[in-house]
């Protein structure tokens, strides 16, 4: 099964995969935030034959939902009623600063950090979730 994982952001979107026939996830790509978000993941889900999505909600430490998740949870919505896959929402607390760590620790500039964020979030999303159901099993 290929899974798209998603981070959402409102400028950018960061996009990973699931490698097929294992529990890996690559980071794949950053699509702007326009009115066309929704064409553009329905090529992509069309190009890489994805069966599922995993989209990041950023709960507030908390463990409540604020601004940022509500619009998440709106978008999965979307999603859900445009694309026909199935939709994973997931626990994403501070990827994207883990995600910032982990760029910083392999010594990329902070122009190149700052443009790999995104897909860095999304590949973290996807990891944790491939993770949590290869426990499962």
């Amino acid at each position: 099964m290929k899974i798209l994982g998603i981070d959402y952001g409102r400028k950018r979107v960061g996009l990973a995969l699931s490698v097929p026939f294992t529990t890996i996830a690559v980071g794949y790509k950053i699509i702007e935030m326009n009115e066309t978000i929704l064409d553009n993941i329905k090529e992509i889900i069309i190009k890489e034959k994805i069966e599922s999505i995993v989209i990041g909600l950023p709960k507030r430490m908390d463990n409540e939902i604020g601004q940022i998740a509500q619009e998440v949870v709106q978008f999965s919505e979307k999603l859900k009623k445009n694309l026909n896959i199935p939709v994973v929402l997931w626990d994403e607390r501070l990827s994207s600063k883990q995600a910032e760590v982990l760029l910083r620790d392999v010594n990329l500039s902070r122009k190149k950090r700052r443009s790999q964020t995104d897909i860095t979030s999304a590949q973290l999303i996807l990891q944790s979730y491939l993770d949590a159901k290869q426990k499962a099993l």
